[in-house]
């Protein structure tokens, strides 16, 4: 698995159902960075979508990163969404969480150098905002 829970010692946990902001404090979600290094290892684009508390840890591994913006209204409209496949995000103590952390997490990403992407729009203008944007760097990687 590429990302976990992990308590202040960096042992995995699991995610309560009913985690609030106090156990938020005391874990973070962070990716497994040398399963990180054998994913983007070679030649070729890889896209890695995620994000994790490590991020700073794991940014010199990618040539170019993304950042998905939303704001909290649609957050909260896609968290409702029942055809979603996983339940993160419907408790209220995670969402209080959630409220915090992902204008933080927007912050830290777009400090790190994240090409912002407007997430609001259709997921086809989103894929094709992102897939351009790297073929485009490709043909000319000094126009970065």
């Amino acid at each position: 698995m590429l990302a976990a829970w992990l308590d202040r010692t960096g042992k995995p946990v699991w995610l309560p159902d009913d985690a609030d902001p106090a156990w938020f404090s005391e874990h973070t979600w962070s990716w497994d960075l040398e399963l990180l290094d054998e994913l983007v290892d070679g030649p070729g684009i890889r896209y890695v979508c995620g994000n994790a508390d490590n991020v700073a840890l794991a940014w010199p591994r990618f040539d170019r990163a993304y950042l998905l913006v939303i704001d909290e209204t649609t957050m909260v409209t896609r968290l409702d969404n029942p055809g979603r496949d996983h339940d993160f995000g419907r408790a209220s103590g995670q969402r209080t969480w959630l409220r915090n952390w992902c204008p933080q997490y927007q912050q830290q990403v777009t400090a790190l150098g994240a090409i912002p992407v407007d997430a609001r729009q259709p997921l086809s203008a989103v894929v094709d905002a992102i897939t351009g944007a790297a073929e485009q760097a490709r043909q000319w990687p000094d126009r970065r």
